[in-house]
């Protein structure tokens, strides 16, 4: 088991931003779609389907503002993977739902536990979780190390501690703060100067 860095914590926030910021410009489109067609109101697999489509391209245009890989797995899964420091960690995209003031995460197989043996890091399986509220949009956002599988019809993810990830925005660099703190003189100095008292 392991904690995050700073540094990791704050590139999933960066990540998160993204992602929410996908979501709150064109989630809506996924009601929309479905108000095509009384089919699509069907039980939750369109909505569902229409969900993960969009999460899927927020997460790689995320990805790439953020300059982490976006890797395919099996059955159409895919990862963010990220090197922190030692640790070699694949937050695999899944859906959750709340559970008892924590996160359930539902699976039909194990294969997010196998890693790479051979590698040079320590490698971590983790998921990057989330929610979607009645509007589709982004309600819950997280980060959790995935201790362990309960084998069942489906399976459970058994999760560690969740970060939470309401996001932030990008700082931009070289911007201008505005401060004269730390200047090597005031208006009175600059005045005196001028005067031709200096």
């Amino acid at each position: 088991m392991s904690h995050l860095s700073p540094e990791e914590v704050g590139r999933l926030q960066l990540v998160a931003f993204w992602i929410r910021e996908v979501f709150d410009e064109r989630g809506h489109h996924i009601g929309d779609a479905l108000e095509h067609d009384p089919s699509f109101k069907d039980g939750q697999r369109p909505r569902s389907g229409l969900a993960r489509a969009l999460m899927r391209q927020a997460v790689t245009i995320a990805a790439s503002h953020v300059g982490l890989d976006v890797v395919p797995g099996e059955g159409g899964s895919y990862s963010l993977e990220s090197l922190d420091r030692t640790y070699h960690r694949c937050y695999r995209v899944r859906t959750a739902e709340v559970s008892e003031g924590g996160f359930r995460i539902l699976s039909s197989s194990d294969s997010i536990m196998k890693t790479d043996t051979d590698s040079l890091f320590t490698e971590e399986p983790w998921v990057l979780g989330y929610t979607l509220n009645l509007d589709n949009q982004i309600e819950h956002l997280f980060a959790a190390e995935v201790r362990d599988y309960v084998d069942g019809s489906p399976g459970e993810l058994i999760l560690g501690h969740a970060y939470m990830l309401p996001g932030a925005p990008p700082t931009e660099p070289g911007a201008f703060g505005g401060t004269n703190e730390g200047l090597p003189w005031d208006d009175d100095s600059l005045g005196e100067e001028e005067s031709g008292t200096a």
